[in-house]
């Protein structure tokens, strides 16, 4: 039988031709998932001379979005019409037919655009200063597959899609290094969580007790929000709404007191649950509550359950009270949903109905609208005072661009247009700044700069600068204080190759403002204060509202992305950070995948727990410096001191990296499974225990807590670290505490603390245990409880 082509029916039925009568028919309008209008022209898709075919296709595209719309996502519309805007875009400056296999070919196939910026994109410079003026970007794999998704369904919705157009064109390749997803710090996770605690307890507080009050005064348009504790004292600032000159109702004011709470609350939830974005925003009103009694004490849970559309199946989250374990960590996470819980249902005008989310927003109007894409974690980020631990690598670029400055009155401007072209092009652009606004760019720079080196308060800073010089690392020190606190003195250190920028820095300020007023000065005029960013070119310049100076935006002319500078916060970063923290080998993964992440193993391969890049070539390079020390004939132990002393650091980072993966220790710094295996006396003390207490119900099983029974157990485990020792040291100090207080128990308590001692000795390095017992001297026995969790818990 002679074979025939699929498309020759096609070609046979001449299409009519079309005309638009009203241009209304190629007008979609949308309304996205954040309550924003979108407007969809598809007249920007015909060319000059369109052919019948060619209006034909986008007519009936034009036509089924119509339909679609009233039963599809609207921002999946929006993304695909645009996806395909782009392609049109590049097949005009080709001459080719958008709706035809060679445009399509052009585009997708081995040989075409996406292929050329997919291998731009394969090594991608780490940050958009170190591209040349107009160098392409290139486009990751995973998004060139999913521009070709886009590409594909519309030409299905033509009619002119065939699988023969997919002939020879081949997949995109899937790079797992760059699809995954880096976890935060241990530094950046403890100040950002902090930080978040402080400032979503501030707001939330206030504005319940607002909602509550008797005549409900509504005044929430501005409130005071602390937002951490430090050695200055208290640090805060007035959170109130932008009010623009016209607001339109169904404007989200990411500035108002309610809508802030919510941005940290929906990142707080993010680290209870490891949930993904999508996940959070579908989590509804009512969340269930359970109350286990655990020997004579409450342990309160909150479940929940959230949809996961994209793997079309649901996830369950579990956050507890629990802190009986002083390292277990979440601990306050009740606490924190039940004081969401009652504000989202405080302020939802639709409280009653069924279903309601738990995250949202409300716009001008009072009408509650998902957080989508106006969760606005750049301005949480700049607000907290949050910061990339990576910042220090952008200062030598932020310094030139400073002396540049400085010395021509030039600055360098670093965009990426959105000119709806595939591939987007750097654009480096030069310009004069006027003498006005001259003083508030190189202070901005300035500020950077010193960011860039420290965490402290920066505002109130002020002049004169201190000098100390340190020519063994490479590092210089400054020090200055402030005008509201002159005894807090701040240390930043920088490296030398910044000395010439911090003395002209200085020099420029003293020129402008003197530290010691000139003896011409007017007695009649005040003596303003020499502070360390000025941002006006007057004498009686204010400092800044909030806590930090530099604008996200101001950062991003300057060729920095957010994630360059300020904290990226974001529901992926810390689902990578509990793929990180609570990955186990011996497992692999599958508890964290099944019960923390509700991930598939590819998935959790894939984005979440591939390491750290950064962090595995220090630890490669680190092992290479060790073992080039051995082959000159040291001994393995001298050759890590050696390394440590010529890089100048404490602990090796696979050192580092190995305690972060010990498992959490009971009160007593043991570990164990949970799973008791104790000898017969125990074993009958414990269920008898268990019984007492009423804890076996609804056929939950606990883990065991029963922390004086350890040393009858055979799960429990002696852990050669120091942390771990400090607690069972501490542990055995209180026991021995408790021989005076309880005389008839007291040959109970010395047995348990001799036996515990002796482990100790037996299975414990020296060096390990005389510092832990330094530890125990110097800093006393072990918390249970931090002092954070108290003020969580006692009030701001």
């Amino acid at each position: 039988m002679k074979r025939t082509s699929p498309l020759k029916s096609t070609r046979k039925n001449h299409i009519e031709k079309k005309y638009i009568n009203n241009k209304n028919d190629l007008l979609v309008n949308l309304t996205l998932y954040s309550g924003v209008k979108a407007k969809l022209n598809f007249e920007l898709w015909l060319n000059e001379n369109p052919n019948n075919h060619y209006l034909a296709c986008v007519l009936k595209v034009a036509k089924k979005y119509q339909k679609l719309k009233k039963t599809k996502s609207h921002d999946s519309l929006e993304a695909k019409f645009n996806q395909f805007q782009l392609y049109v875009n590049f097949c005009k400056g080709k001459s080719l037919n958008p709706f035809s296999e060679e445009a399509y070919k052009s585009y997708v196939g081995k040989n075409g655009e996406l292929r050329r910026l997919e291998a731009l994109a394969i090594s991608p410079n780490p940050y958009i200063f170190m591209y040349q003026n107009n160098e392409q970007i290139g486009l990751s794999s995973s998004s060139c597959k999913l521009h070709k998704s886009g590409i594909v369904d519309i030409l299905k919705k033509a009619g002119v899609y065939d699988y023969s157009f997919e002939y020879n064109v081949g997949e995109f390749s899937f790079d797992k290094k760059a699809n995954a997803v880096r976890p935060y710090s241990d530094k950046e996770l403890s100040t950002s969580i902090r930080r978040l605690q402080y400032f979503f307890y501030s707001l939330s507080s206030q504005l319940i007790a607002i909602k509550k009050a008797p005549n409900e005064a509504n005044n929430a348009t501005c409130l005071m929000a602390t937002v951490d504790k430090t050695e200055q004292g208290i640090l805060e600032f007035e959170v109130k709404s932008r009010i623009t000159n016209a607001p339109k109702p169904s404007t989200i004011s990411n500035g108002s007191p309610f809508n802030r709470a919510m941005q940290a609350g929906y990142y707080l939830f993010c680290y209870f649950t490891s949930f993904n974005e999508s996940s959070i925003y579908d989590v509804c009103h009512p969340l269930e509550q359970i109350t286990l009694k655990k020997s004579q004490r409450t342990v309160k849970t909150i479940t929940f359950k959230a949809w996961k559309s994209r793997a079309s199946r649901e996830v369950e989250g579990l956050v507890s009270d629990e802190y009986l374990t002083a390292d277990v960590e979440k601990k306050d996470g009740v606490k924190f949903l039940n004081t969401l819980i009652e504000l989202s249902k405080l302020y939802n005008p639709n409280e009653k109905e069924n279903n309601q989310p738990l995250i949202y927003f409300l716009d001008n109007s009072n009408k509650v609208r998902s957080p989508g894409q106006s969760i606005g974690y750049s301005y949480l980020s700049k607000e907290l005072g949050l910061f990339s631990d990576d910042r220090g690598n952008i200062a030598l670029h932020l310094a030139k661009l400073y002396m540049l400055l400085h010395d021509s009155n030039t600055e360098l401007t670093y965009l990426l247009p959105n000119d709806r072209v595939v591939g987007r092009r750097v654009s480096i652009q030069e310009k004069v700044v006027h003498k006005s606004k001259l003083n508030e760019k190189m202070v901005y720079l300035g500020y950077s700069i010193f960011r860039c080196f420290t965490d402290e308060n920066l505002k109130n800073a002020i002049r004169p600068l201190k000098y100390k010089n340190n020519q063994e690392d490479g590092f210089f020190e400054v020090q200055f204080s402030y005008k509201d606190n002159p005894k807090h003195i701040c240390s930043i250190k920088f490296p030398n190759e910044l000395r010439d920028f911090v003395e002209v820095y200085e020099k420029r300020l003293n020129a402008l403002i003197p530290v010691t007023p000139s003896k011409h000065h007017a007695k009649s005029k005040p003596i303003y204060p020499p502070y360390l960013f000025a941002t006006s070119r007057r004498a009686n310049t204010p400092q800044w509202e909030g806590i930090e100076l530099t604008s996200h935006k101001y950062l991003q002319a300057r060729g920095i992305t957010n994630a360059n500078y300020y904290l990226n916060l974001s529901s992926r970063r810390f689902r990578a950070t509990t793929g990180s923290n609570y990955y186990s080998p011996t497992d692999g993964g599958y508890e964290l995948s099944k019960h923390i992440l509700n991930n598939t193993f590819n998935t959790l391969s894939d984005h979440y727990v591939n390491g750290n890049e950064a962090e595995n070539k220090q630890i490669l390079g680190q092992a290479l410096e060790i073992l080039t020390e051995v082959n000159k004939g040291n001994e393995l132990p001298t050759a890590k001191e050696l390394v440590k002393k010529k890089l100048k650091i404490d602990v090796l980072s696979y050192d580092e990296w190995k305690s972060k993966r010990l498992p959490p220790p009971n009160l007593n710094g043991i570990v164990c499974n949970g799973k008791p295996e104790l000898d017969s006396i125990a074993k009958n003390q414990f269920n008898a225990s268990l019984k007492f207490a009423s804890i076996l119900l609804n056929g939950i099983s606990i883990s065991c807590y029963q922390f004086d029974k350890c040393s009858h157990c055979k799960s429990a485990k002696i852990v050669n670290d120091v942390r771990f020792v400090y607690k069972t040291l501490s542990y055995i100090e209180a026991l021995r505490e408790r021989i005076d207080r309880m005389p008839l128990e007291s040959e109970k308590y010395l047995a348990e603390a001799n036996y515990l001692a002796d482990m100790l000795e037996a299975n414990v390095s020296g060096d390990v245990l005389n510092a832990a017992y330094e530890k125990l001297d110097s800093e006393g026995p072990s918390k249970l409880i931090s002092d954070h969790f108290v003020d969580l818990y006692t009030g701001i």
